[in-house]
């Protein structure tokens, strides 16, 4: 337009641009044609559009100017006629929305605040039966959303309000909320949804901000000098693809306004803007002008007015605040800042107009920051007088105590700068009325306590007598409770641990569950033996999930990291083993998953589905199926380097290689088979016929072997992985070793329940497993063919077994469709070949050391339980062991009269000392480790009472020569005594050939040997 003797400036400066300053408003095209969208999906039931950014980033702008008017002259249907409801929360957020509904309804206010409150969840019934025409959609736009917060609204009104707003349809809403008060706003349960994806509203970029600069002037009439856009971009701080502080904005516009107001004709220029001050002082300058025109008085009451319209928080953020012009000290001043754009008054009250004059204006940020401890009394105040209005001037809402006083000193101190408005000094006058009241009623209340302590004293005398009476019986009563109670509980453990010992074998689970209850209910002597019978059964827990039926297969990786699962519930899972939780379900269809074998490095994954006739290959990583392999298979094999996976297929046995998928041969079977293995050189594939096993070579399809033995049908097989045997499990109730170069039986091992359904061996051969019908599964010693380990399982059947490659993790998968961990040969070690006599620690504790009956020293490792070594010792038994200081060295003593020392490192032996006819029975090396002390005695074969081996030897440890201080025993006087407790006499009934010694006590005799001897004494 052209310029005029009153012309209007198109730069609205702090207060923002409204809805009559749509023409004025550019540079948000994007943002405002982002909302028209998001509004057109909350047509079909959508959450709230919420528009989220930084305080002075232009939301109220945006929806008012941009939004609002966008949506009044859409093209849509009778979007002209859908009214446009704007409000902010304020301080009363319940009561404004009601006010802001009702202008636009039949219901009036306190009707939409009962519905608000009460029933928020039917607002949008509400919009829709009393707003408009039934074609009509409110449109509801809360800006400043984050004043339901910093006005202090109570908890239930800011939930309701929330919950009203997000149940509004087919209303549309619309709210703007400050970033930095994003967080409280997640807070209320209803808004989430709406919050997890906001509108945000960044920085303008160059191209915006000319726009915004450039165009209103130009619709103006006006002209800008070249120059002038480019440097309030760069003072604005926007640098190539930096942008600037969001909250820079609303400094900006004042800039613009203030360059407006210095223009040189229609002309804006860059003498204009510095004139204003620039971005960062136009406002600073603006406010300083009024601030300098009034005298000292107008001055104060300046500073009483702005901070009348900021509040402090108690974490030190000041924000402004919303104020009945009437509370205000001096209407003048207040219409030379609303004349300034600095304060706007609107029909809610007067505010500053933006947020930013806080931190643009230096003196006003130090006016908050010298009464900042003011400001946060205050606005408390003011809370506490809003609250004491709502609740009806109830009397206890009113100040006393500790608060009353604060606030008086506050008032004295403040009185210069402060004026309490009508209700503030009502509450303040009724509140000091009521601490004066409570101190009078206190003093009158004091006074009638004395008297009445004069009384009660005496009275007390008289009472102490008859209370230490009663409290001496009540406490024997109550020890008297206590000790049956005490009682019982002892009588409820003793009972959990009996019941856990008797489900040891059975449940292993209750088992443990009942002796941690033992242990709670008293720690008894019976609940610790069950916690600790518990502890070395090996049970270790079940995984977290479970199949929905009968587990058929398990199988583990190399690392003992990875467990794959299937069952004839048609799923195949993965399962991380130590910590027994579900990695992924790998299927969940139909069929069976009968047959499942993995890789030693636990990258592929073998199955087999009779049902459907497929056996597939499964990337184990990627939890992804790799392909089906071609033809209709029922079973599958891989071999342990997972380069090749056997399937059975009606073309016979077929073995192809994972990586190619090439076929390398063809077996041809005549006979059905269920299972199958391959050898761990790939040369071999054994598989089931009947009660009979076939062994096939791969190369020529040749039968090397036909193995018959058992009575009933073979049901799984096991190459060992470690050694040349062959293992078949049958329902017959045996496991067949067979050897696989004679092919021969090796053993035949027995089940002590019946039937078995499974056999494996650990990948180091140690450790022969297998499972069936009834409550156990089983582990034997492959060298000594003992049973070494029984393990409870429940009344099921386990179908799937497998061991980890260390030998210490047993899992197995039962017909309940539960997986159960074991852990084996940690808690119990050893294989049952000889009784150990005498055990030693290393002196770190990371070694253990045992002899036997037979003469043998084992080396045991005590952190993984594996054998580090076992070496004859001794020829006949070896009975005692120890270590030395400094855990170099062991040595070993036995009954063939020989003190052997060994090297730790590789149980070598380094040194002997043999002294034929002595039986060495016990020995220990000195504390300095340079001693060895030896108790000998004469062997059980000595007769005539001149051998005299009962003596005690020092050796020394580095060469083992015997030192002087030999000391025989035999003839110390107490052995002379018939009535000495510890002497060495002989009852009279015995033969003179056994005649001062004592029955065999050795470890090794579970029964009486028919041996005597003399313990050796100091």
């Amino acid at each position: 337009m052209p310029y005029s003797s009153k012309p209007v400036c198109p730069y609205p400066g702090l207060s923002g641009f409204d809805r009559s300053d749509a023409a004025l408003f550019h540079g948000r095209d994007h943002v405002v044609t982002d909302l028209l969208v998001r509004l057109a999906e909350q047509l079909d039931g959508g959450e709230p559009v919420v528009v989220v950014g930084a305080s002075g980033s232009g939301k109220s702008s945006v929806l008012r100017a941009g939004l609002l008017p966008a949506l009044a002259g859409g093209d849509g249907p009778d979007l002209a006629d859908w009214p446009q409801i704007v409000l902010t929360p304020g301080p009363d957020p319940v009561r404004g929305l009601a006010t802001a509904m009702a202008a636009h309804s039949a219901l009036d206010a306190d009707e939409w605040a009962r519905v608000i409150r009460q029933t928020p969840a039917k607002f949008g019934e509400t919009c829709a039966r009393s707003v408009g025409e039934t074609a009509t959609r409110p449109v509801i736009l809360v800006d400043q959303f984050e004043e339901l917060f910093t006005y202090g609204a109570p908890e239930a009104d800011r939930i309701a309000y929330a919950t009203a707003l997000t149940s509004a349809s087919p209303a549309i809403v619309v709210l703007a909320v400050r970033a930095d008060l994003v967080d409280r706003c997640i807070e209320l349960a209803p808004l989430r949804p709406a919050l997890q994806a906001p509108v945000v509203l960044g920085p303008m970029d160059a191209t915006e901000l000319r726009q915004a600069i450039v165009v209103p002037a130009r619709d103006a009439g006006l002209e800008v000098e070249t120059g002038l856009p480019e440097r309030l971009i760069a003072d604005l701080g926007v640098r190539g693809e930096i942008g600037y502080d969001p909250g820079a904005l609303p400094r900006l516009a004042h800039a613009l306004r203030e360059t407006w107001n210095h223009r040189e004709g229609n002309m804006l220029t860059l003498a204009a803007y510095r004139r204003a001050g620039g971005i960062d002082g136009a406002v600073a300058r603006t406010a300083d002008e009024i601030h300098d025109r009034l005298d000292p008085l107008g001055r104060n009451l300046l500073r009483t007015t702005l901070l009348r319209m900021v509040t402090v928080f108690d974490d030190g953020t000041a924000v402004r605040r919303r104020v009945d012009p009437r509370e205000l000290p001096a209407p003048i001043i207040l219409d030379q800042l609303i004349s300034a754009r600095l304060v706007t008054v609107d029909g809610t009250g007067a505010r500053l107009s933006h947020e930013a004059l806080l931190s643009a204006w230096p003196r006003l940020r130090g006016w908050i920051d010298e009464d900042r401890a003011g400001l946060i009394q205050h606005r408390r105040f003011t809370d506490a007088v809003r609250v004491w209005l709502e609740s009806g001037q109830h009397a206890d809402d009113l100040y006393r105590g500790v608060r009353l006083a604060s606030l008086t000193a506050w008032l004295d101190s403040a009185r210069d700068r402060v004026r309490l408005q009508p209700a503030e000094q009502e509450f303040l006058a009724r509140s000091t009325a009521a601490e004066q009241a409570g101190q009078l009623a206190q003093r009158r209340r004091t006074r009638r306590l004395r008297t009445l302590v004069a009384a009660l004293s005496v009275l007390l005398l008289v009472a102490a007598g008859a209370i230490v009476v009663a409290t001496n019986l009540q406490q024997d009563a109550k020890n008297q409770r206590d000790r049956a109670e005490a009682s019982g509980f002892l009588n409820l453990s003793r009972q959990l641990a009996a019941e856990s010992s008797l489900a040891r074998g059975v449940d292993p689970r209750r088992s443990v569950l009942n002796a941690l209850g033992a242990w709670q209910a008293g720690q008894t002597v019976e609940s610790r033996s069950a916690l600790l019978a518990n502890a070395v059964d090996g049970y270790r827990g079940r995984m977290t999930d479970r199949h929905d039926g009968v587990i058929s297969s398990v199988a583990v990786s190399g690392d003992g990291k990875v467990l794959a699962s299937g069952g004839n519930d048609g799923s195949l899972r993965l399962w991380d083993v130590p910590t027994r939780k579900l990695i992924t379900v790998l299927d969940d269809g139909d069929g069976w998953y009968r047959t499942v074998s993995i890789s030693q490095d636990g990258k592929l994954l073998a199955t087999a589905n009779p049902d459907k006739k497929t056996v597939a290959l499964w990337d184990v990583e990627k939890r992804e199926k790799i392909r089906d392999l071609p033809g209709t298979g029922i079973d599958t094999v891989l071999s342990r380097d997972g380069t090749e996976v056997v399937s059975f297929t009606e073309r016979g046995l077929v073995v192809w290689n994972t990586e190619t998928f090439a076929e390398r041969a063809v077996v041809p079977v005549t006979s059905p088979s269920i299972f199958m293995a391959m050898s761990p050189d790939k040369n071999l594939l054994a598989l089931t016929d009947g009660n009979n096993v076939q062994v096939r070579r791969i190369a020529d399809g040749a039968t090397v072997a036909n193995l018959v033995g058992h009575t009933a049908a073979v049901q799984s097989i096991a190459f060992d992985p470690a050694g040349p045997t062959l293992a078949t499990a049958s329902t017959d109730g045996t496991v067949r070793l067979w050897d696989t170069g004679t092919w021969t039986t090796r053993a035949t091992l027995e089940s002590p329940e019946g039937s078995l359904t499974s056999v494996g061996f650990s990948a180091t051969g140690n450790a022969i497993v297998a499972s069936g019908n009834g409550t156990s599964v089983y582990s034997w010693d492959p060298t000594s063919l003992v049973l070494v380990a029984r393990l409870a399982t429940r009344s099921v059947t386990t179908f799937g077994i497998t061991v980890t490659a260390d030998g210490h993790t047993m899992i197995g998968g039962d017909s309940a469709g539960e997986i159960t961990v074991w852990q084996l040969g940690q808690t119990v070690m050893g294989d049952r070949h000889g009784s150990a006599i005498a055990v030693a620690f290393h002196p770190d504790d990371k070694l253990m050391a045992t002899v036997d009956g037979a003469g043998f020293l084992e080396v045991w490792d005590t952190t993984t339980g594996d054998l580090v070594k076992r070496v004859k010792a001794h020829e006949g038994a070896a009975y005692d062991v120890d270590f030395a200081p400094d855990g170099e060295e062991l040595a070993t003593s036995g009954e063939d009269g020989a003190v052997v020392v060994w090297r730790v490192s590789d149980v070598a032996e380094r040194r002997r000392f043999s002294r034929p006819g002595t039986v060495m029975a016990s020995m220990r090396y000195s504390p300095d480790g340079k001693q060895l002390a030896i108790a000998g005695r004469a062997p059980a074969t000595a007769t005539g009472q001149d051998v005299d081996r009962d003596e005690i030897l020092l050796l020394r440890a580095g060469d083992l020569s015997l030192s002087p201080l030999r000391r025989p025993t035999r003839g110390e006087p107490r052995n002379d005594d018939p009535k000495s407790p510890v002497g060495n006499h002989p009852p009279a009934s015995r033969s003179a050939r056994t005649a001062g010694r004592s029955p065999c006590r050795c470890p090794r005799a579970r029964s009486a040997c028919g041996t005597w001897w003399t313990p050796a004494r100091s």
